[in-house]
């Protein structure tokens, strides 16, 4: 198991900006970090949307030996948990899906709370959106989504409610 447990901003910026390539720069193992992001064909993750816009001011990662590019973030996540020496950036939700380490950021554990308080730095706002005047089953859709029994069931998913998030 990798003994890294909390990174910087500025290693998670080395890292995706190829300046980082082995876990030993960080006080691990003498292993090449192996670096997954989702990108599909047509398009970016939103994952890596963001941390173009959050870590590497707009610039796209580094594309080298090490990076591997997969079509879900999904997969990002199933292929970090069967690669010993992977790393990725993911969904608060999805990652504490999976048989993965979340990693501290500055020494921020990523709880709940501490997204709540923007503390741990790297968060992303999940969006729902329609047209000004929706179709009858798009505005029912939302009216539950926003009602307290729709928050109480994005929030049992992980997923911060809108009472959290203010």
């Amino acid at each position: 198991s990798n003994p890294i447990k909390n990174i910087s901003i500025k290693d998670v910026k080395g890292i995706y900006a190829g300046r980082i390539t082995n876990w030993k720069q960080l006080g691990g193992k003498n292993e090449p970090i192996k670096v997954f992001i989702a990108r599909t064909t047509k398009s970016l993750s939103g994952i890596e949307s963001s941390l173009r816009d959050m870590v590497l001011e707009g610039k796209p990662p580094f594309e080298g030996p090490n990076i591997y590019l997969v079509p879900t973030g999904g997969m990002v996540e199933q292929t970090v948990e069967k690669t010993p020496d992977g790393f990725a950036a993911s969904g608060f939700t999805s990652a504490r899906k999976r048989n993965v380490k979340i990693l501290r950021l500055n020494g921020i554990s990523a709880t709940k709370e501490n997204i709540i308080k923007n503390r741990y730095k790297l968060r992303m706002p999940l969006f729902l959106v329609a047209p000004k005047n929706p179709e009858p089953k798009v505005k029912k859709f939302l009216d539950f989504a926003l009602s307290r029994e729709g928050q109480r069931f994005i929030g049992s998913l992980g997923v911060l409610s809108l009472k959290d998030a203010k």
